[in-house]
């Protein structure tokens, strides 16, 4: 197979990837483009389509529609496909698939074929070091923690210096504290490489802490694509905000241009007079202030010390309408009594408005 890219981009290229398991669709013209040096994540729920495309990426599943490049040069498409050992391709998976029966050393070393001896054990050698895993090397896999399994398996993918890294919720059989310290070091790894590097994740923190990009999917097709501040300020959709944790949820319409709340106005210019809308605020919108005749006020419910942040449990009272209970999250020690009175200002960076009618699921 040969061709050049019709934009002649550089790096891994995924267009018009479409792709089904029998009557059941799972890919929708799905594109996709990492550069050399590049992390991209793959954002979005359980059984949106991103393994799947992981998948064909690597050579896994059979292409049905769509091409996949690298420099131009086809890997897939409607005519045939490169061998998955031929694409220049390290994957990296949740459950670490590391050989029983080889050592740390040995397992690195599987994939670094047509190499001298010498070359082969500098290179075992240099990616050891850069996860912290070279004085195991003559270790067996069950002797070592999930967290310790998984920096080998980072550095078996990085042996064979890959162009591509495709990594499968890398983090997700690990404890939150393991799973910190490993992204922390898998990110530094990945951005020395020049590999272009595709994380799949249902984890929006995760995805935020890794990635260069964000690639959001639903329903078999990417619906954003941007830097992890685009989306999460900018979010197309109540879908897309709602992947970024707790939304506080008003009912509105708009009239001139603005929606009326309870915490004042909210602009909404982008859509139509007299259409009913959702205005959300995420809870660290709501500024927690002394009260003041200017302000929206709210009776404190419970509050709650999170750790580095509190979350308050808040009435605030509409006209004429029920009264709300928001939530708040301040990023300090912060804890009002039960019953007490705080003023209320909101960060318009972090409130946004869409159709009442949006489908949200």
């Amino acid at each position: 197979m040969t061709g050049d890219d019709e934009n002649g981009s550089s790096g891994l290229c995924v267009s018009g990837l479409r792709h089904s398991f029998g009557s059941r669709r799972v890919l929708a013209d799905v594109e996709l483009h990492i550069e050399p040096g590049e992390i991209v994540c793959l954002l979005g729920p359980s059984g949106c389509g991103k393994t799947t495309t992981l998948r064909l990426i690597a050579g896994l599943e059979t292409l049905q529609a769509g091409r996949i490049s690298w420099n131009g040069a086809v890997l897939a498409d409607a005519t045939g496909a490169v061998p998955p050992e031929q694409r220049g391709v390290s994957l990296l998976f949740q459950d670490f698939a590391l050989f029983p029966h080889l050592t740390v050393a040995q397992n690195v070393a599987f994939g670094l074929v047509d190499m001298a001896k010498s070359e082969r054990d500098g290179r075992i050698h240099e990616v050891l070091e850069q996860v912290g895993m070279l004085d195991y090397a003559d270790t067996y896999p069950h002797r070592l923690s999930g967290g310790e399994q998984q920096r080998v398996a980072l550095a078996r993918a990085r042996a064979p210096r890959p162009r591509i890294i495709l990594l499968d919720e890398p983090f997700s059989n690990l404890d939150t504290q393991r799973r910190n310290q490993l992204r922390d070091l898998c990110l530094h790894v990945l951005k020395r490489s020049q590999s272009a590097s595709l994380v799949v994740t249902h984890n929006a923190e995760e995805a935020m802490f890794m990635a260069d990009r964000l690639a959001v999917m639903r329903d078999g097709a990417i619906v954003q694509s941007g830097s992890p501040e685009e989306i999460y300020f900018r979010p197309s959709s109540i879908f897309v905000a709602g992947l970024f944790g707790e939304l506080n949820e008003i009912p509105g319409r708009v009239g001139q241009g603005r929606v009326e709340t309870p915490l004042g106005p909210v602009e909404a210019g982008h859509i139509a007079d007299d259409t009913d809308v959702t205005v959300l605020i995420r809870p660290e919108a709501v500024a927690v202030i002394a009260p003041d005749d200017g302000a929206a006020v709210g009776r404190v419910l419970a509050a709650r010390l999170l750790g580095r942040t509190s979350l308050l449990h808040l009435s605030v009272s509409g006209d004429g309408s029920p009264d709300l209970h928001l939530h708040a999250r301040v990023a300090e020690r912060h804890l009002p009594p039960e019953g007490s009175v705080v003023g209320l200002r909101l960060d318009r960076q972090n409130v946004f408005v869409f159709p009442a009618e949006e489908d949200r699921a």
